[in-house]
């Protein structure tokens, strides 16, 4: 089986993401992450949990996974023309309500089935909720585990949607994931962080966060703009205690998403307020929401010197610290190929048609 890669579309912690395509397959168009076979484990554990999670539209798909002859692993996924969440809420730009209470039952719907199928995303922000067919769909399951699991690790996903029992006594359970919708939330309303006047650049700004939202009483502010249904919702999602907190099937039955039906009620609505039901953003957007370059499928000079998406040791090691606040350092590969599309050869595939 032939494929081609194209641009880079987004940039993993395990590697970067291109668009792909290869004729004759369903879909044509798709995302292929990719990784040093060398250093392939973290994608391996996805396509093996996202294996586990088929059958929810709610959740990015799977397609397989392929091994070509430079030992790249390479996990086939679907491609989500709407981009995330996070590139419609850029530059400080805000979602109308009856948009955000659409995306979030898709949201809810693919939290409950994560947690019925016994797993933790542990990850869920606006970069990784994508968007397709007027859907929201949850994607990067690199940090996603059993709820059983016990971990070592001192952080686990983005500290700036962590749960206050994830930092103060590193517990993982699907309480935390509801607390992260409710920040999400709180991002998508007001185009702001859920948590404000924080330093995100330097290593002392990020425990200062860690610190504010693992002690004390404090819990984002609720967009004072929202409906008195959307403030109880998140009222619900954000109580520090999370025997407290309510379940995505809860939420699920809340008067803030039961007030729009799936079919597009709240579209409806919105048109007839004047509001636009549709995401803002540029289309189209990468499935991590970053802005394609002119021609998608033509990759730059840079990316194809560079097609695992990896960079300098000291670069990679900055934006780990401030986005997850981690101290583990990945392994990095530099490598080349020649300028133009990729062809990417049969090797050992298990895609599944």
């Amino acid at each position: 089986m032939d494929w081609v890669k194209g641009a880079a579309i987004g940039r993993g912690k395990s590697g970067a993401v291109h668009l792909a395509f290869r004729r004759g397959f369903s879909p044509e168009i798709f995302a292929v992450k990719s990784s040093p076979l060398s250093s392939a484990a973290v994608l391996k554990r996805e396509e093996s949990i996202l294996a586990e999670l088929q059958g929810c539209r709610q959740i990015i798909s799977c397609f397989g996974h392929d091994i070509t002859a430079g030992s790249a692993y390479n996990l086939f996924l679907e491609y989500a023309d709407g981009g995330s969440i996070s590139s419609a809420i850029a530059a400080g730009t805000s979602m109308p309500e009856l948009n955000v209470r659409r995306y979030l039952r898709s949201i809810l719907l693919g939290v409950n089935h994560i947690h019925a199928m016994g797993y933790v995303h542990c990850d869920i922000k606006p970069e990784n909720i994508l968007v397709s067919g007027g859907e929201a769909k949850i994607a990067d399951f690199n940090l996603a585990m059993r709820s059983s699991e016990k971990i070592v690790e001192e952080i686990r996903g983005t500290p700036m949607y962590m749960a206050p029992e994830s930092v103060a006594r590193n517990e993982y359970e699907a309480a935390a994931d509801i607390w992260a919708v409710g920040c999400t939330v709180v991002e998508m309303v007001s185009g702001r962080k859920p948590w404000q006047n924080i330093d995100l650049v330097s290593e002392n700004g990020i425990w200062a966060l860690l610190l504010r939202i693992g002690s004390g009483d404090a819990v984002p502010e609720i967009p004072p703009e929202m409906s008195e249904e959307g403030k109880d919702f998140l009222r619900r999602c954000l109580v520090r205690d999370p025997g407290r907190r309510w379940t995505a099937e809860m939420l699920l039955s809340h008067p803030f998403i039961t007030s729009v039906s799936e079919t597009g009620a709240g579209e409806e609505e919105a048109t007839k307020s004047g509001e636009s039901s549709v995401i803002p953003t540029a289309s189209p957007i990468s499935v991590l929401g970053y802005s394609f370059p002119s021609d998608p499928l033509s990759p730059t000079k840079e990316e194809l010197m560079d097609p695992f998406g990896f960079r300098s040791d000291e670069e990679a090691a900055r934006e780990r610290i401030r986005e997850l606040g981690s101290k583990q350092r990945p392994v990095w590969l530099s490598c080349s190929s020649e300028e133009g599309w990729i062809s990417v050869r049969e090797g050992s595939s298990s895609c599944q048609q």
